[in-house]
């Protein structure tokens, strides 16, 4: 035991251990709905009322020479309510969904390799499309910022919404996601005079029509420039499906209910900006996401604003307007809400009205408004009021 005890501290005084860290973030609190397109209301406790509640494992190496060695492992987290569920439609080995995928790890994952050339990540790094958006306003991808959940500023088509998932268990309810994708490799240059640089790729395999063997080509670019108050950011993120692209669940991804059929394709772009003027910051953005096979083809702006009242005190707003290109051929749409709508003018808005105190530095109470209507054209029709108050607490 001794011996054990002085090795270990040998290879702690020469730096072999990798330093490790445990993160996280939780939020939760009280959230109120009301929904115009079933005449219904809630109230509930909640999470994620302004960012995801998550749990990360990350750690570096440092190799000398300059170059390092990391990684991250992140998992969403419920901390308002426990499951053991893993995917309702799971049924192997039980149809009870106890059982896991792949891995635990449903949020950001890789292994990186960084030094003077930039950096390397491999595994589900987040996206360009996704980490481009928050330039764009404040309020992450909670309540307010018309990027997650049913709102998704990024389409109208179910199955092209941000809320969607690639590689679900079975292929039950799987869509594209540009929040990030599985199985892909990503380069990020150093920063040289404020601007920067990435790309990522996944590969497609096309030899094939097994179902073991065909899976989408996933690829997107960013670049940002950031100089003293001013940042700018831009984005692509596109997926195409091979000439031999099939229906399932072959070798870990999910064709199955993406709205793209073989040889399809469809492609996002994300524009955004940020001013910073003392105590107040200025936000704009701009989107476009465009199918090959005309079933989308959508664009949207935002503009927002931030006031750092004092040193605890933060108040935001964002509003977003999101138009189909499709509207003039009269073509039925699916909404990110689920209601089909056969109309020559389809629109939808997000008004994201927010507050935050802080108690410490890592510790604040929130407030959150949100408005989205999925269709401004009919007052009857599309309107869901979210109202959430809560805590968050990182660690």
């Amino acid at each position: 035991m001794k011996k054990t005890l002085v090795a270990m501290a040998a290879l702690a005084a020469t730096g072999a251990f990798a330093q490790v860290s445990i993160t996280g973030n939780i939020d939760i609190g009280v959230l109120s709905k009301n929904d115009q397109n079933v005449a219904k209301s809630s109230v509930a406790i909640a999470k994620n009322g302004i960012s995801t509640s998550t749990l990360a494992f990350s750690g570096s190496e440092d190799l000398g020479g300059g170059l390092k060695a990391g990684f991250k492992l992140e998992t969403t987290i419920a901390p308002e309510a426990s499951s053991t569920l893993n995917s309702a439609a799971q049924t192997t080995p039980a149809a009870d969904g106890q059982y896991f995928s792949g891995t635990p790890f449903n949020s950001e994952q890789f292994l990186s390799l960084s030094g003077g050339f930039g950096t390397v990540r491999v595994g589900e790094p987040n996206s360009a499309v996704f980490r481009t958006q928050g330039v764009s306003q404040p309020f992450g991808t909670a309540l307010g910022s018309g990027y997650g959940g049913t709102n998704s500023r990024l389409g109208y088509a179910g199955s092209y919404g941000i809320s969607s998932y690639m590689g679900l268990a079975n292929g039950a309810n799987s869509a594209l996601r540009v929040i990030r994708n599985q199985k892909t490799a990503q380069y990020e240059t150093p920063t040289m005079n404020g601007l920067s640089g990435m790309f990522e790729y996944s590969f497609a395999n096309d030899n094939s029509t097994t179902i073991t063997s065909n899976s989408p080509m996933f690829m997107g670019a960013m670049v940002n420039y950031s100089s003293g108050a001013l940042n700018i950011g831009a984005a692509y993120n596109s997926y195409n499906v091979g000439s031999n692209g099939i229906n399932g669940n072959p070798d870990g991804f999910t064709v199955k209910s993406i709205g793209l059929a073989a040889g399809q394709s469809i492609s996002y772009q994300v524009l955004a900006a940020n001013y910073k003027m003392g105590q107040n910051t200025f936000y704009a953005g701009l989107t476009n996401v465009r199918a090959s096979n005309a079933t989308e083809d959508s664009q949207s702006w935002n503009v927002a604003y931030k006031l750092a009242l004092n040193a605890n005190v933060d108040i935001m707003a964002n509003m977003v307007s999101t138009s189909s290109a499709l509207n003039a051929t009269g073509t039925a749409m699916t909404l990110a809400n689920g209601v089909t709508q056969a109309t020559w003018n389809l629109n939808k808005k997000t008004i994201g009205l927010g507050a935050d105190y802080r108690l410490s530095k890592r510790t604040n109470l929130y407030v959150r408004y949100e408005n989205y209507d999925s269709n401004t054209d009919n007052a009857s029709t599309g309107e869901l009021i979210s109202t959430a108050f809560g805590v968050r607490h990182q660690f």
